[in-house]
């Protein structure tokens, strides 16, 4: 069925009411969630609710979150605090109608975050120091060496 293409897949099968959701992923290393603007994204067609830290400042730590075998801080939920762990963190979630209204609100989301870049980067063990550019001719980013 598959290589005919006649194979169902879940994705195939419509769901009345069904809603799509993507996350928002900070754009900062490690630091703090000073400000989420849902206004933009919230205004856009097919976005149902725009979801921030704030919307699960009362979630109760879950078995998951305590990491394995139930020992405490080993895991975390995400977007419970203004706390950021990781660049690609979530700190929001857009819910909408479709896909793509989802990924559209996602984008409109506005992050206002703080973290010490430049003490994060002055510490650390390795550095590594690249410029990108684009090739003209294939068109792909080529990384080149610049002195540090």
């Amino acid at each position: 069925m598959k290589v005919l293409g006649r194979a169902l897949y879940a994705a195939d099968q419509p769901v009345p009411g069904l809603l799509d959701g993507t996350t928002v992923p900070t754009v900062i290393a490690e630091g703090g969630v000073e400000a989420i603007d849902t206004t933009v994204a919230q205004s856009i067609s097919g976005v149902v609710r725009i979801f921030t830290y704030q919307d699960f400042t009362q979630l109760k730590t879950t078995p998951a979150a305590c990491g394995a075998y139930g020992r405490l801080g080993k895991g975390y939920q995400p977007m419970t605090t203004t706390q950021v762990r990781h660049r690609g963190e979530p700190v929001s979630l857009a819910i909408a109608e479709t896909l793509e209204a989802a990924i559209e609100g996602a984008e409109a989301v506005s992050e206002l975050s703080s973290g010490d870049a430049e003490t994060a980067y002055v510490g650390a063990s390795y550095r590594i120091d690249v410029k990108f550019t684009k090739e003209p001719s294939r068109r792909r980013l080529l990384p080149v060496a610049s002195p540090a």
